[in-house]
């Protein structure tokens, strides 16, 4: 099949590319814009880091609830919600700064990050409903790769804007260009192929055979497990999961939200130099996904099994790690 196929489950993988292109873009925003709103409102430290840390905030508490609520009601509200709320975010933060000031910004950004906090799970929702086990490998490429392509886009377009315009004018272009993407997945996205009317009917039959699309099964399977499934938290895999997670997100946007702060500041470039810098590692970042879905799919296309094989590479390129590292350890 090819990757940019017409056929209706490759348009909502495309959607979940804006999706997750739109929401990533916005969030980092704030880091990449930093410098002149710290500027401009003479923030402090400590002001700065309040402000930066709001998103995540509202975030977190809402990532659990937002993959109950896309299991059981599919994932078209809460992404349509929260890609919504990016959009009238970033065009209502600049007004809001003029109102309350700093923290006018730091609740704006609050609120978005409690109503962007679905969206990831429900992504994982919108995939469960749509593609076959064996396309997953390249629709979650696509899907998650909108997150690379919006950082790269923030980091490099974001600080040249607001050096000409204002960091106002930067903000208010995010909000509009998130405001499209809304309007696209609201048109175009459904919570699933019982729903679409544009589908035809080769690719309903060709879902049918991979055990999707079929009316009523997910009613059927929340009747029988309609509880939220808190036995997970017992198993060391689920807390190695989620470790690994808060770790990986931990540096991910240590380094989003302070960078362009750490290249202005302390190393005297501009923060459009700095978003440049950044933009190097995105690139970076999205090849590496769209290089290694294909093989992902070819594995489990071939032997199914083959997942189980690729999630425990993780942990046996640690062990294979923990046993080399001290041949690297420098010599005293």
């Amino acid at each position: 099949m090819a990757l940019f196929a017409i056929e209706e489950r490759w348009v909502i993988c495309w959607g979940l590319f804006l999706c997750r292109g739109v929401t990533q873009g916005v969030r980092v925003m704030l880091g990449a814009l930093m410098p002149y709103i710290a500027e401009e409102l003479q923030l402090t430290p400590d002001e700065k880091g309040t402000i930066l840390a709001a998103f995540s905030g509202g975030y977190c508490l809402t990532q659990v609830a937002g993959g109950y609520l896309g299991d059981r009601a599919g994932g078209f509200w809460p992404i349509f919600a929260a890609m919504g709320a990016m959009a009238a975010g970033a065009w209502a933060a600049p007004f809001l700064v003029d109102s309350f000031g700093a923290k006018g910004l730091a609740i704006c950004f609050f609120l978005m990050g409690f109503c962007e906090g679905p969206s990831y799970p429900s992504t994982g929702a919108m995939m469960g409903r749509w593609v076959p086990v064996h396309e997953r490998g390249k629709a979650l490429a696509i899907a998650d790769t909108g997150s690379s392509v919006g950082s790269m886009l923030t980091f490099a377009v974001a600080p040249a804007v607001a050096s000409l315009y204002g960091w106002r004018s930067a903000m208010r272009l995010w909000g509009h260009v998130a405001g499209i993407a809304t309007l696209f997945w609201y048109l175009r996205a459904t919570n699933g192929p019982e729903e679409c009317a544009r589908l035809s009917m080769r690719e309903l039959e060709y879902l049918r055979s991979h055990g999707l699309g079929r009316v009523g099964d997910d009613k059927k399977v929340w009747r029988r497990d309609s509880k939220f499934p808190l036995v997970l938290f017992t198993y060391p895999a689920a807390w190695a999961t989620i470790v690994a997670h808060s770790a990986f997100n931990f540096g991910r946007y240590f380094v989003y939200n302070s960078l362009v702060a750490f290249y202005v500041e302390q190393l005297g470039a501009s923060a459009v130099t700095a978003g440049q810098h950044i933009l190097v590692g995105q690139i970076a970042d999205a090849l590496g996904k769209f290089g290694f879905a294909p093989f992902v799919d070819a594995a489990i296309r071939e032997r199914p099994g083959a997942r189980v094989e690729m999630a425990s590479s993780g942990p046996r390129f640690a062990r294979f790690f923990k046993r080399t590292a001290p041949a690297f350890r420098p010599c005293k």
